[in-house]
């Protein structure tokens, strides 16, 4: 009889011998092509070190000393790159989070570039991944771990180490999305005109290509990087090692560009005791009898069941046979997850009032999807990245000679906000065909924030709310509310995590430049503390490192500034 409970991943290592005072996590990403076969089909990816990307392990209160090498040369896909730690707020060091194009330019092949910042308090469980195109669909993702010490559930568990991170990512069979952003625009400026019709003719070709990917779904569901695809090779699946009698916390992290997975697994309950974006930590009590069980991953976009082995991994007991459990289907769970059930351990008060009305400043975001592009507008504009990142705009309008300049970019999609102020932010579903691709998992860089209504639910949670950095928008007839306080200066990102979604805008950028085509468009906006002044006063100095992010991207980036920067 199956017990698990159904585990909605939102698209959200024996006893561990934790350090008790704060020290240095030195860390390098060398980031290069190779080809992997993680599902038994042979293709080139995009591997941090290797394939699945390597845990980041940390304690609470650790600073980070990342230092990304960009190796990659296979100009078939993208050979720029970042990595953004998601769910980390780097505070004070606004030039870490790894946004391209928001707080830093990519870095460029041949370069690298280190991630300095402080954990500060936050633990829990994280994850990192490019952030430039759809880059880490091909691979450039991977767990990291902030261990407490204090934790208030070490009771409940025996075993949290390595081997108990279980991470979900969809695979595709070839590279998620056609980089476009290689083709430098000054290429473009300095050659004739004939070089330039080719171009032109080249770029048609790619755009076609793309826009016929946009509705592609992965070929594979990838269980700490193995997975099986339908009628494919019947490698050995991903295991997971349990000891009888012994509790063990899983921290089940979805890793995904698309697909939401529906995680069970067979013959155990799972008590759920972290929540966060696209993550979730449940122990396992391994109290059944020896032998092998499924893990589930049923996605909700690609192939479904698990025929064949699809979509599953191996919960195995010490001593039990090597082979896998006999085919067979999950029954239902009885018991469905609801975001409004859960709660913080501690109790916290909403930020502001406990009332519609208790905010500072209320924003109304009304997605749709352009009815000739089929593409995401948020209150009616594109996303479209500017050439000079946001951070650097503002730290040239604070440094630079006065000007008239008071408007950033890309001007429609920036959210100008109060300094240590309440925000309430809804988002509304309206009608299904007015709004493609739903549910969004919209994630906010920078901070995290409390859902005071969740998808599926007509009332307001005003006592003791979950706190999220990823929330799931809904369907038709929803309208999620968040509150967050702005008290982390800077440009920060707030966008749907479904990859494509996001991806499609960052991949078109210079396109755009380029045949000056309003096709790239993402569901995404920046907010900005209206006090420009607070960005630098409360982080720490910018790298001179960070400063030459940009000259070495190439000088794409020193084009007309003021197709970047704007005067009213």
């Amino acid at each position: 009889m199956i017990l698990s409970r159904l585990i909605s991943i939102l698209t959200g290592v024996a006893v561990s011998a934790l350090a008790t005072k704060p020290g240095k996590v030195e860390f390098e990403l060398q980031i290069r092509n190779g080809v992997v076969s993680p599902d038994g089909f042979p293709r080139v990816g995009v591997l941090p070190n290797d394939f699945p990307g390597p845990a980041i392990i940390a304690n609470k209160g650790d600073q980070f000393n990342i230092t990304v090498k960009n190796n990659l040369l296979d100009r078939t896909m993208t050979t720029d790159t970042t990595v953004h730690w998601h769910g980390l707020h780097v505070k004070k060091y606004i030039w870490a989070d790894g946004a391209a194009f928001v707080s830093q330019c990519p870095i460029a092949s041949g370069r690298a570039y280190t991630y300095t910042f402080d954990g500060g308090d936050q633990a829990g469980t994280f994850w990192y991944h490019s952030h430039l195109t759809s880059q880490y669909c091909d691979g450039l993702r991977g767990p990291l771990v902030i261990y407490d010490p204090k934790d208030p559930h070490l009771d409940l568990y025996d075993y949290d180490n390595a081997t108990t991170i279980i991470t979900l990512a969809d695979w595709y069979r070839t590279s998620y999305l056609t980089p476009l952003q290689d083709t430098r625009i000054s290429q473009l400026r300095k050659t004739n005109l004939t070089a330039l019709i080719r171009a032109l003719v080249f770029f048609s070709r790619r755009v076609i290509r793309f826009f016929s990917r946009l509705s592609r779904t992965s070929e594979s569901t990838l269980i700490n990087g193995i997975g099986r695809y339908k009628d494919g090779p019947q490698i050995p699946l991903a295991v997971v090692n349990v000891v009888q009698g012994k509790r063990y916390r899983f921290r089940f992290i979805s890793m995904s560009c698309d697909p939401y997975y529906n995680v069970t697994i067979d013959g155990h309950e799972l008590t759920i005791i972290e929540v966060e974006g696209q993550r979730y930590s449940a122990v396992l009590h391994a109290n059944n009898q020896v032998g092998n069980y499924w893990i589930r991953a049923n996605p909700s976009e690609g192939p479904q069941g698990f025929k064949g082995g699809i979509n599953s991994a191996v919960l195995r007991y010490l001593s039990a046979p090597e082979e896998e459990p006999a085919p067979s289907e999950p029954e239902m769970p009885k018991m469905m997850l609801r975001e409004w059930d859960l709660h913080p351990l501690k109790e916290a008060k909403v930020p502001g009032e406990p009332h519609l009305d208790g905010a500072d400043m209320n924003i109304n975001l009304d997605f749709t999807t352009d009815p000739s592009t089929k593409l995401f507008l948020t209150n009616g504009h594109a996303y479209i990245p500017p050439v000079i990142p946001v951070l650097l705009q503002i730290l040239r309008i604070l440094n630079g000679p006065p000007s008239d300049l008071v408007k950033l970019l890309p001007k429609e999609t920036i959210y100008y906000v109060p300094l240590n102020k309440t925000i309430q932010l809804s988002m509304p579903i309206r009608k299904k065909k007015e709004l493609s691709g739903t549910p969004h998992p919209m994630h906010l860089h920078g901070h995290n924030f409390t859902v005071i209504r969740s998808a599926g639910n007509d009332s307001f949670q005003w006592n003791n709310p979950i706190q999220r950095d990823v929330v799931d928008t809904g369907y038709s007839g929803d309208n999620v509310v968040i509150r967050w306080t702005t008290d982390n200066p800077g440009p920060w990102f707030f966008h749907c995590h479904i990859d494509d979604h996001l991806g499609r805008c960052l991949c078109l950028y210079t396109l755009k430049r380029a045949l000056l085509t309003k096709s790239s468009r993402g569901m995404a906006i920046i907010f900005v503390p209206e006090d420009l002044r607070s960005i630098e006063e409360d982080n720490t100095p910018a790298p001179d490192e960070w400063k030459r992010l940009c000259p070495d991207y190439g000088d794409q980036w020193l084009g007309n500034e003021q197709d970047n920067m704007m005067t009213d």
